[in-house]
C-alpha cells in the first residue's frame, strides 16, 4: 500500500521454505514497532497452536491425527473472535504468522483474516509457500509477497522494516 506520503508498500507477506527464517524477520521488525496487534501460530507434535498477541489464552486450531493434521473448529471459531475483535489503529503493525492449508475451507476465517489485512495500515505476515492460493486477497497490487532465502534473511528484516516505516 502506498502511504500518505508517497512512501512504499504497507502491507507485507513473507514465504519461503520451513525454516528459512520467516518467523525470525517478523520478530526483528515487530520490536521496532510500540503497537503490535495479531497472532502468532506454532505447530507442535499434537496440533497447531494459535497465540494472540497480548493475550495469555493460547488454543489450538489443528488436532494432528492419524491420518494427519485438521482444523479443529472450536478453535478456528476462537480465532474468528479474537480477529473481530481486533482493535489496532494506523500507528499498529498487524502481524499475522502463520497462514497455512488448514484454514484453505475456512471460510469465517479466512474472510476475518481479509477483513483485518484490508483494514489496518500496516500488516506483516507469513504464509505457507504451498497456501498462497488459498488466500485470494494476497494478489492486491497494494499488497507485497517476498520470498525468503538463505541469501536474503538477513538483510530483509531492515528493508522490511524501512517499508512497513515508509521510507522506501
Amino acid at each position: 500500500m502506498i502511504d500518505r506520503n508517497g512512501g512504499g508498500i504497507l502491507k507485507i507477506f513473507l514465504t519461503g521454505p520451513k525454516g528459512v527464517g520467516k518467523t525470525t524477520i517478523v520478530l526483528k521488525v515487530m520490536m521496532s514497532f510500540d503497537k503490535v496487534a495479531g497472532f502468532f501460530t506454532k505447530k507442535l507434535r499434537n496440533g497447531v497452536l494459535f497465540i494472540p498477541i497480548g493475550k495469555k489464552e493460547k488454543f489450538f486450531i489443528g488436532i494432528m491425527t492419524k491420518n494427519g493434521m485438521i482444523p479443529y473448529m472450536r478453535g478456528f471459531e476462537k480465532a474468528v473472535e479474537f480477529l473481530k475483535n481486533l482493535r489496532f489503529d494506523e500507528e499498529t503493525l498487524l502481524v499475522m504468522d502463520e497462514l497455512g492449508f488448514l484454514e484453505r475451507r475456512l471460510e469465517p476465517f479466512l474472510e476475518s483474516v481479509e477483513r483485518s489485512v484490508l483494514k489496518a495500515e500496516r500488516v506483516l505476515g507469513v504464509v505457507r509457500e504451498d497456501s498462497l492460493s488459498f488466500f485470494p486477497f494476497l494478489k492486491r497490487e497494494d499488497l507485497m509477497i517476498m520470498k525468503v532465502n538463505c541469501e536474503n534473511r538477513e538483510h530483509l528484516p531492515e528493508k522490511v522494516l524501512k517499508m512497513l516505516r515508509g521510507s522506501i
